[in-house]
């Protein structure tokens, strides 16, 4: 007897709409668009955030949510670099520097636990067999490799390495087994080369392309005991990196024009897979392991990049996080509060320059355009704010410095109590039922900096326990009971800072430092996922343009704005998709902007496939 699989074949869902969550592999017939559809992987890169220093011919590693870049080179003047940067899946952090400055080493092992071999280490040919191994903060010699060479191939772990080929003067063949105590030569590989991309295991590792002399595209495989020819690539390539396994691996980066695409291996042959924005020798990648061929990592390259790029093969589409151009301020406002999200915002008070100065000004933002609010009592400027548009704090300011504390209804500013002590330049975080507010000033001017810190309960202010560090101009973002101060500057003068603290409703706690030193700039999300955006540093007038993210732990990189500027509006408290509105100076002339920049972080979407059977 047939069964109903055999007569009807396999039941497919009847959905209105796409299946929410989505699985890799669900099919369904969408009613709505009267077609079969499904959740099939599609390929792409899309960018990341910037490395902090631009080199080509650096090391990679790790995942591409923990991923790992030492060493590269940069001139004029010529530099080795030493230093290593970390990924987080968002953005770029420093870790322990190298004990020896190099070029066209290899990384093998993840972003905690990885060893560092090979390269340049100085001029001229300065081939080395240095080895290193990296526990995650700090770099520890280790046992040297046999040959000394550079723009080697790499695969395996931290304690289960491969070092192979490269060039020391004359092209190597030369592989070396490494077992986290020593290094041991096996067999080579069949044809000599440099500039080649490898990946894999141990005992399953994969090479391609390079200089053998001249480009090739040529590919071997390893099974622990053996190389073996392989089919090639499709574009011969030289100077390229990989990422993944021997049987699922992506071969990506070198000068153009034969390495606009990337090529995926599956084992057996090479496919043409997308291209990268911004192809360019020298990468460092993600490393060895299951995934990274679907979820994998390019940085840095030549010449001299910064640039990070994100590979994914899946049904979710990423579009990176960015800066994007917003509505035009109807006034040239600077160092007033701000409140809100990008699509409901509110900035008031301020400077107002060249005329009238100090303003009362409230201005409300939709998302596309500014429009007039309530103004505030009296004029102020050095305010700092809190809350959302229709439920906002405007705290202390002056001149003179002031107590005052206004709430905001989304049409009318109301008296909400005094600060226990008048205060300018003040970080804020938190609600209109629940907020804090500490240091600032006393009076205008670093000199007169503070460490006080105050507590609001929607009614009135009690003083709370001191911050540790005497700034004004800091940012804050967050609540009251999990919020995050940081930068600002300090007496004597005006001495900008890096320092970040954390505060759970009682006592701040010195934590990590910022990537750079600023004040008078934007912040806005939760501790566990805040951003630090614009402001100025010991270099004003011109404002900075970079951004700066905090996991709750560590700063990393985010996309920088398009403008300089600093002391705009801005929101102290919710998502990290935000805005950052007016301010001023920007670049070598002192003119306040009308600007309004509007920050999305990374947003996966969920795309469908039409499935068709012709």
């Amino acid at each position: 007897m047939s069964t109903y699989q055999e007569l009807k074949g396999l039941k497919v869902k009847y959905l209105a709409a796409n299946p929410d969550p989505g699985t890799a592999g669900d099919v369904w017939y969408d009613s709505a668009t009267f077609a079969l559809k499904g959740f099939v992987g599609r390929a792409a890169w899309s960018s990341g955030s910037a490395m902090s220093t631009g080199r080509n011919n650096i090391a990679g590693t790790g995942t591409q949510t923990a991923a790992i870049g030492a060493g590269g080179y940069f001139e004029p003047p010529a530099t080795f670099y030493a230093s290593t940067e970390e990924y987080n899946g968002s953005g770029w952090a420093a870790g322990g520097d190298l004990n020896t400055g190099r070029f066209g080493a290899a990384l093998s092992g993840s972003q905690t636990a990885t060893v560092c071999f090979g390269g340049i280490a100085s001029n001229p040919d300065g081939f080395t067999v240095n080895s290193e191994s990296y526990d995650g903060s700090a770099w520890t010699e280790g046992p040297n490799t046999n040959t000394a060479r550079y723009l080697l191939a790499r695969a395996g772990t931290q304690t289960a390495a491969l070092a192979i080929a490269g060039g020391a003067g004359p092209r190597q063949a030369v592989v070396e087994s490494y077992d986290g105590s020593s290094w041991t030569e096996i067999a080579d590989v069949n044809d000599s080369r440099e500039m080649l991309g490898g990946t894999g295991t141990q005992t399953a590792a994969v090479v391609a392309g390079g200089n053998a002399p001249g480009t090739v595209g040529s590919s071997e495989e390893w099974n622990g005991t053996a190389w073996a020819e392989g089919n090639d690539l499709n574009s011969a390539r030289v100077n390229l990196s990989a990422s993944g396994i021997q049987t699922s691996a992506i071969m990506c980066g070198g000068p153009h024009p034969n390495a606009s695409n990337s090529e995926f291996y599956d084992g057996t042959s090479y496919t043409v897979t997308a291209a990268m924005a911004t192809s360019r020798p020298g990468l460092g990648t993600s490393g060895s392991g299951a995934g990274s061929s679907v979820a994998a990592i390019g940085f840095a390259g030549a010449p001299y990049s910064t640039l990070t790029e994100e590979f994914n093969n899946s049904f979710e589409v990423v579009t990176a996080a960015t800066w994007a151009s917003g509505g035009t301020v109807p006034t040239t406002l600077r160092s007033g509060g701000g409140a809100g999200t990008k699509t409901a915002g509110a900035i008031f008070g301020g400077n107002q320059s060249p005329s009238p100065g100090n303003v009362a000004t409230t201005l409300e933002y939709d998302g596309s355009s500014w429009t007039a609010g309530g103004n505030l009592p009296a004029t102020v400027v050095n305010n700092t704010g809190t809350g959302t548009q229709t439920a906002a704090l405007s705290i202390g300011g002056g001149p003179p410095v002031s107590v005052s504390t206004n709430e905001y209804d989304g049409s009318s500013w109301t008296d909400a109590g005094d600060l226990p002590a008048a205060t300018a330049a003040m970080a804020s975080i938190g609600t209109t039922s629940a907020a804090a507010a500490a240091t600032g000033a006393t009076q205008f001017g670093p000199a007169n900096s503070v460490t006080a810190s105050f507590n609001y309960d929607g009614s009135s202010w009690t003083a709370g326990n001191a911050a540790n560090t005497t700034r004004n101009g800091a940012g804050g973002f967050g609540t009251s009971t999990a919020g995050v101060m940081v930068g600002g500057y300090s007496p004597p003068g005006s001495v900008y800072l890096d320092d970040t603290e954390e505060y759970n409703g009682t006592s701040w706690t010195s934590v990590n430092d910022d990537l750079l030193i600023r004040a008078s700039f934007g912040s806005a999300g939760v501790q566990t996922d805040g951003i630090a955006y614009s402001g100025q540093d010991p270099g004003w007038p011109t404002g900075l343009l970079v951004t700066s993210g905090y996991d709750g732990t560590n700063w990393s990189t985010r996309p920088s704005l398009t403008t300089q500027h600093h002391g705009g509006g801005y929101s102290g408290a919710g998502s990290t998709d935000n805005f950052y509105a007016g301010g001023g100076p920007s670049g070598a002339t002192p003119d306040n902007v009308t600007t309004t920049e509007e920050f999305s972080g990374d947003t996966p979407t969920e795309t469908a496939s039409s499935i068709d059977f012709d």
